[in-house]
């Protein structure tokens, strides 16, 4: 199993040693969807998964928000290949 994430997709499941990471009130108090599943949470960056390919650019700077709540090194991308 990774250590670490690589990056945040539209949708993203952390369960496992990864849940432990997530502040999901914090995370639903910045206005991101998160819902406990079992163990784990699935968080979304927007409602719509259209967003990744009709506004990429409001996904790309939702995404930026979301990885500021969890620690520095648990996703192997650490910048926003575009975030315009």
């Amino acid at each position: 199993m990774p250590e670490r994430i690589a990056n945040i997709g539209w949708a993203t499941f952390f369960g496992g040693e990864f849940a432990k990471d997530v502040k999901a009130e914090q995370i639903a108090e910045a206005g991101f969807a998160i819902d406990k599943v079992g163990d784990g949470y699935l968080a979304r960056i927007t409602d719509n998964i259209n967003d990744v390919a009709d506004n990429y650019s409001h996904f790309s700077k939702r995404r930026v928000e979301l990885k500021k709540l969890f620690p520095d090194d648990f996703f192997l991308v650490k910048d926003e290949p575009i975030s315009l």
